[in-house]
């Protein structure tokens, strides 16, 4: 829940900084919807995001949540970090960084089993960008 405030006060703070003339506040309840919705996206595919609310295509499991108009503006305005507190970095995820770090922090919390296991044969992939973020890990 940590993570989720830490969103909530972001995209607030983002909101302000970005668009003074359009008022724009969220919550808790707001964004822990938005991220459902984009994980039920990412299930149940549709050619665009408007076919989710579209008379003919309506998903009420998307729709009946949180309108288009909002989603659209959670989706422009949701942040993760403060863009005036950015320093030169080589971090290529440092907007982002936040996030990894708390979802990291509560893996880390999980005792390990012989059994947690993800290797290359678990994920597809097919591409060779690795090779770019392999020297952060090392």
């Amino acid at each position: 829940m940590e993570l989720i405030e830490h969103l909530v006060y972001q995209t607030n703070l983002y909101a302000r900084q970005s668009d003074l003339r359009e008022p724009f506040k969220t919550a808790t309840l707001d964004v822990l919807v938005f991220l459902g919705i984009l994980i039920y996206m990412g299930m149940v595919h549709l050619p665009s995001i408007e076919d989710y609310w579209a008379t003919d295509t309506r998903v009420p499991q998307v729709a009946d949540f949180m309108s288009l108009k909002r989603f659209l503006i959670m989706r422009a305005k949701i942040h993760f970090i403060d863009n005036q507190q950015i320093t030169a970095t080589q971090d290529r995820f440092h907007k982002v960084r936040p996030v990894i770090t708390a979802i990291t922090k509560n893996f880390l919390c999980i005792p390990e089993t012989p059994h947690q296991s993800v290797d290359e044969d678990m994920v597809t992939y097919k591409g060779n960008l690795g090779q770019k973020f392999a020297p952060m890990y090392r």
